[in-house]
């Protein structure tokens, strides 16, 4: 791998994934790759959000939104439940766009195909789960085409449509990820990159980070990404997938305002690319702790010119894991502590 070339997650095991993807392809390649595995290795990672950052050489800065969204497309308002019913788990199901995120990062510049890029995951599970393996294997091929051309959508919406009490239908899963463009603002002297959606009127802190991983890349071309997605411990199992569906969607309750179909559910996005003279040079990002957005700008604002571990140890509490690469002009490095 080039000195330049750098590449870590806050989930150690995914690492030589990444570093295998990095020797073939690029950045992006290698932090798509790590998530695909990380959904090999986890049953809730597949259908929950994933958000990303690109940026870097001739790239500019992009952000990619994988967040689940709300069901219930095409549907009337139905009538909702009390929240002690046993139904409201599959209430609570959302429309998994993160096959569809990771396709599209791919798009803005990826060197490797999505089925090359997803093989290592499926090499990680296929003697754990086929069912799971098979998944990976069916987007891998014919990408989020694959939910409704390969059933895998049917699957989901047994447990989570409207005999299941849910709110999940075939017209859900024609969603499309948004990829736009990041904007840089100035802290502590340099110019970070965050994740900041449009659409999203919570206030930095208020999504809790708690279940969030983190994986990030630098490459020799000088191209930065760096993604986070979420690990639930409970959700809805759909046994025929080899799936969890994590329980991230606003549940339909009687006489409470309905979340109309599409709405993205929140997720907590601690990532960020920082530039330095109008160069990217790291990528940063915190998980496993429900106030990782703030703690990250806290971090940032703390740390000196060079990145150093102890620097980033130091500030470390609980299970709060901090991941980065960074990059000058003659080597790359990785931290995760």
């Amino acid at each position: 791998m080039s000195r330049l070339a750098a590449c870590v997650a806050s989930r150690g095991e995914i690492d030589a994934v990444m570093a295998e993807l990095l020797l073939r392809g690029n950045a992006i390649d290698a932090v798509v790759g790590g998530v695909f595995a990380a959904a090999a290795l986890d049953a809730s990672v597949l259908l929950g959000p994933v958000q990303m950052l690109v940026g870097g050489a001739a790239a500019g800065l992009r952000q990619v939104d994988g967040r689940v969204r709300q069901a219930g497309a095409g549907s009337t308002r139905p009538r909702g439940v009390r929240l002690r019913d046993e139904n409201a788990p599959a209430l609570r199901v959302g429309v998994p766009l993160l096959p569809a995120a990771l396709s599209a990062a791919l798009a803005l510049g990826g060197t490797v195909s999505l089925t090359r890029v997803s093989a290592r995951a499926i090499e990680l599970v296929k003697s754990v789960n086929k069912e799971r393996a098979e998944v990976i294997r069916s987007l891998g091929r014919g990408g989020p085409r694959a939910f409704l051309a390969d059933g895998i959508a049917d699957e989901m919406i047994a447990s989570a449509g409207r005999l299941a009490g849910g709110l999940l239908c075939r017209e859900d899963f024609e969603a499309l990820p948004q990829v736009e463009t990041a904007r840089a603002e100035l802290l502590g002297g340099r110019q970070m990159a965050r994740v900041r959606w449009s659409d999203d009127a919570m206030p930095l802190g208020a999504r809790d980070a708690s279940h969030t991983e983190v994986l990030a890349a630098c490459d020799d071309r000088g191209i930065f990404a760096i993604a986070c997605y979420e690990v639930h411990p409970q959700g809805l199992s759909i046994e025929a997938l080899g799936l969890v569906a994590p329980l991230v969607a606003q549940p339909l309750q009687r006489h409470v305002p309905w979340t109309p179909p599409g709405t993205p559910c929140p997720a907590a996005a601690p990532i960020a690319l920082i530039e330095e003279g109008g160069i990217v040079r790291w990528a940063v990002g915190v998980g496993r702790s429900a106030a990782a957005e703030v703690e990250l700008d806290q971090l940032m604002g703390q740390l000196e010119t060079e990145l150093a571990p102890s620097q980033l140890a130091s500030s470390q509490s609980g299970q709060r894991v901090v991941v980065a690469v960074a990059q000058t002009r003659t080597n790359g490095r990785a931290v995760r502590c």
